[in-house]
């Protein structure tokens, strides 16, 4: 499992976590019932948060790790702030942050159901104490996110969204050693 110093997991294994976590949360998401579909959501937001904490570590293409700006180098980045916030409101303040709506969105998936997940307006979550300093500036630039990015959407599809720039980071982290057969 190795390609680090210390004796940590791999980004892969953490990523397969969240990969696993989504599909349950897509399976579970077909029922109208919050409290399943909470639990799902609570770990694949966890795996989330994991995986930015390891890259924010370990990502360093030029030597030195990048800390949150590996975001901005990874296509589909901006959505890991988002939903940042997203699990922070929800393991921190027990947000329910999601919210059962009527209908049919896109990308449509077999079974298919008539309703959808969706995340809730920030204003509609609960908060804590506003942050200071730093904090404060990295706390508004992922409300920011959420709003633009979360708010409104199907939680399916933007827990799909992160698969992309999670994968291409644990490709940028861990190549793929190269075939003896070569």
């Amino acid at each position: 499992m190795k390609p680090y110093v210390t004796n940590i997991v791999t980004f892969h294994v953490l990523l397969a976590g969240y990969e696993q976590a989504v599909g349950r949360f897509d399976q579970i998401s077909r029922m109208r019932d919050a409290r399943q579909v909470f639990a799902p959501l609570f770990e694949a937001l966890n795996w989330a948060v994991a995986l930015d904490d390891q890259a924010r570590k370990h990502y360093a293409p030029e030597g030195e790790p990048l800390d949150w700006a590996w975001r901005s180098r990874v296509a589909g980045g901006e959505f890991v702030s988002a939903v940042r916030c997203a699990r922070n409101r929800v393991h921190h303040q027990w947000a329910d942050a999601l919210t059962l709506s009527e209908g049919f969105s896109a990308p449509l998936v077999a079974p298919i159901v008539a309703h959808e997940w969706r995340w809730r307006r920030l204003a509609d979550l609960p908060h804590s104490e506003a942050p200071k300093g730093h904090a404060a500036a990295k706390a508004l630039e992922a409300e920011s996110a959420y709003e633009r990015l979360l708010a409104d959407h199907p939680a399916r599809v933007v827990l799909g969204e992160l698969l992309s720039p999670f994968r291409q980071l644990a490709d940028l982290l861990e190549p793929p050693l190269p075939s003896r057969d070569t």
